[in-house]
């Protein structure tokens, strides 16, 4: 793949990322109420028991979709890449529960946009963890192979 189409890919793909969200935040069958009656009879669960379910899958996906996007946005900036990133990502996520104060049977809250803004942040930690233990590992892979290199070198001769 050339250049110029990877620079469009990289750009593409959280844009799309986005547009999901949009998505399934725009659908009014996404509210708390339509997913507890869902958990409800799915899983066979009282009022109390499904409330608790509820609350933490949907606490932990605002985490994960959030904090994707955040990761997905670290190939879009060489500088600051990080820190850029998570601002993305919370800006977004804050126009999209404002976004959501318009969809009937749905509410903006300020606590999932900070939720949304700390899961991009966890998964920056954890992404910046592989970056660098990935990028650590192939130096020493490289360190090593220009050793192995020196001192066939100097067995020759």
């Amino acid at each position: 793949m050339n250049m110029k189409k990877n620079s469009i890919l990289v750009v593409a793909v959280p844009i799309v990322w986005c547009f999901l969200i949009f998505a399934f935040t725009a659908a009014p069958s996404s509210s708390g109420s339509n997913t507890l009656t869902i958990f409800q009879q799915l899983f066979g669960l009282d009022d109390e028991q499904a409330k608790v379910v509820n609350f933490l899958i949907r606490k932990a996906t605002h985490v994960m979709v959030f904090g994707f996007l955040a990761v997905l946005c670290t190939f879009v900036f060489r500088k600051k890449r990080f820190f850029l990133a998570w601002l993305l990502t919370t800006v977004y996520a804050a126009t999209d529960e404002f976004h959501q104060s318009f969809v009937p049977g749905r509410t903006a809250s300020v606590a999932d946009v900070l939720l949304d803004s700390v899961g991009a942040a966890l998964a920056l930690f954890v992404w910046r963890r592989v970056v660098r233990k990935r990028s650590h590992f192939n130096q020493s892979n490289e360190d090593d192979s220009a050793s192995r290199r020196r001192r066939s070198y100097l067995n020759k001769y």
